[in-house]
């Protein structure tokens, strides 16, 4: 069994094998609950709620916070960045081998 507060490889994630994040839609009253989502092939990322269908943007606060999204670098398992890159998008990088892998390409489809 793993130790707990270790953290999971990057690589093991994918479109195949989405990071499942979720949060309470803020629409309203909805209170449903909200998934964070790929938007557009760009690369924006969204929460979305699964009953109203609301859209809510994922704030950097958030995005630097949430420890569903803490990662090791399936090459050389160093603890992974959070950050941007030259499009804006949230990215994960590591400091050691320079592997960068977008939010976009490791959470489910909006469709």
């Amino acid at each position: 069994m793993s130790d707990p507060g270790e953290k999971l490889p990057i690589l093991a994630a994918s479109k195949e094998n989405p990071i499942v994040v979720r949060d309470l839609c803020k629409k309203g009253d909805c209170g449903s609950q909200a998934l964070l989502v790929q938007i557009s092939r760009g690369g924006f990322v969204q929460w979305k709620c699964m009953k109203c269908g609301g859209l809510r943007t994922l704030e950097e606060y958030d995005f630097r916070r949430l420890p569903e999204l803490s990662f090791a670098c399936g090459n050389c398992r160093q603890p992974l960045s959070r950050g941007r890159d030259h499009y804006s998008n949230y990215v994960f990088a590591c400091p050691g081998c320079g592997l960068t892998v977008r939010l976009a390409d490791v959470v489910p489809d909006a469709s």
